[in-house]
């Protein structure tokens, strides 16, 4: 298939997708119930294979809620380092503390998942009113914004694209806890929403190159 852009892809239709997604998302529940570990860090549980924390930074910051800092990948215990990789030049690493911690949660699935492992591509700015100034009301510039990306296998890589593999990464962001997840594919979004039984996935123009979580 040729769009607008000019790249070619082979489009599953979303009834191809449920039917490999449905028994993930199962097989991914019962593994959740069979674990008997969890990264815990001020009250919030974060699933994982096992007992590690997920160490992080929040910063008061006048005027708003505390932003919680994206953790370095450096930085991360030797256990976990695998779990994201951080876009070279990225500087807005901040968000509120659940937006943080839903947006972690869904590279940790993805990366013991089926999509492999994401690289988080935008959060916010510290004061977060000036991430986006053209956009005011975008949920970047309330820290409540988390973007990932599968290097290479997006819709904007063409021939590259890994149609599945962002299937699966939209899914675990909605198992993780996002209110909206937007990506430009009308059959991944058909197919997550179906999975879930949820209307949280929307197709929106311009997320072609990474998934966007709302965490509202």
């Amino acid at each position: 298939m040729k769009n607008e852009s000019g790249y070619h892809f082979e489009s599953m239709h979303p009834d191809d997708i449920e039917v490999l997604l449905v028994p993930e998302k199962k097989s991914f529940e019962k593994f959740l119930k069979e674990q008997k570990s969890t990264i815990n860090h001020c009250a919030s549980p974060l699933k994982m294979l096992g007992d590690i924390n997920y160490p992080y930074t929040c910063y008061a910051v006048s005027g708003q809620i505390n932003a919680c800092k994206l953790t370095a990948v450096g930085d991360l215990p030797a256990d976990i380092r695998g779990i994201y990789f951080i876009d070279t030049g990225l500087s807005n690493v901040y968000a509120t503390e659940s937006t943080l911690l839903i947006g972690v949660q869904a590279c940790v699935y993805g990366h013991f998942g089926k999509s492999g492992t994401a690289t988080v591509s935008g959060m916010s700015s510290l004061r977060f009113n000036t991430t986006r100034p053209a956009t005011p009301n975008s949920q970047h510039n309330f820290g409540r914004a988390f973007d990932v990306k599968l290097q290479g296998r997006m819709k904007s890589n063409g021939a590259s694209y890994d149609q599945m593999a962002c299937a699966y990464l939209c899914l675990y962001c909605v198992e993780a806890g996002a209110t909206k997840v937007f990506f430009s594919d009308q059959a991944v979004v058909d197919a997550v929403n179906k999975a879930t039984g949820k209307t949280v996935c929307s197709n929106i123009t311009g997320h072609e190159n990474h998934i966007h979580m709302d965490c509202r």
